[in-house]
């Protein structure tokens, strides 16, 4: 265990774990709440797609594309944390069975092994900071999107990430346009960028819309 608190923390907040995981859970759906909401009602997910949240932490994300996609669409939650792993398929144990919600460990620079998954849509919120190689990941999940489908990315504005106190540990605070164009460079058609927040937070987060690039 890390002995300074912060750092224990932004620990916590890149890959939850243990007793100390199940508490960061909830702490991820009410901070980030305003932003998986808006990052999903941009994705607009539809009755029976198929369709996914990429690091989805608390799960409020999966919840809502739940919610969308209907009995009868299919979610697949990627997450790397074994905690938050375990945690959504015990809170969705009934959609599970059901096959409506298909729960995944790994990241996503990890999803081309599920390239035949054929996603409709994705949406991934406040993951980028801890992803090395973010042009990597974004090929990563172009590959499990259908020619045509979908992805929201959600990201903090660097200026009001470097005032967080985590933010020294190991982050990598990248501008929008940096996110842009990884995008961009790696098989995506980028078509709306939207300003996110509320007290305190004000327009703090930017949601990234695109396609991917069929041609």
């Amino acid at each position: 265990m890390d002995t300074n608190p912060v750092q224990y923390l932004a620990h916590q907040l890149a890959h939850p774990s243990g007793v100390a995981g199940h508490v960061v859970a909830p702490l991820l759906n009410w901070r980030n709440g305003t932003l998986i909401k808006a990052a999903a009602d941009l994705l607009s997910a539809r009755p029976g797609e198929v369709v996914a949240d990429v690091g989805f932490g608390g799960g409020l994300g999966l919840e809502l594309l739940l919610e969308a996609v209907g009995s009868a669409g299919t979610v697949h939650g990627f997450d790397k944390s074994s905690t938050m792993v375990t945690r959504a398929a015990r809170r969705w144990g009934a959609q599970v069975a059901a096959g409506n919600l298909r729960i995944h460990e790994r990241s996503m620079s990890d999803m081309a092994r599920d390239a035949e998954l054929g996603l409709d849509a994705l949406m991934t919120v406040n993951t980028a900071y801890y992803i090395d190689d973010l042009g990597g990941a974004f090929r990563s999940a172009r590959t499990v999107l259908r020619p045509i489908g979908r992805i929201v990315v959600g990201v903090g504005d660097p200026h009001y990430m470097r005032r967080l106190p985590v933010s020294r540990y190991g982050l990598h605070l990248r501008s929008v346009g940096e996110v842009a164009d990884a995008l961009t460079m790696n098989g995506y058609k980028l078509s709306d960028h939207v300003r996110v927040g509320g007290p305190p937070t004000e327009d703090a987060f930017h949601l990234l819309f695109a396609s991917a690039d069929g041609s």
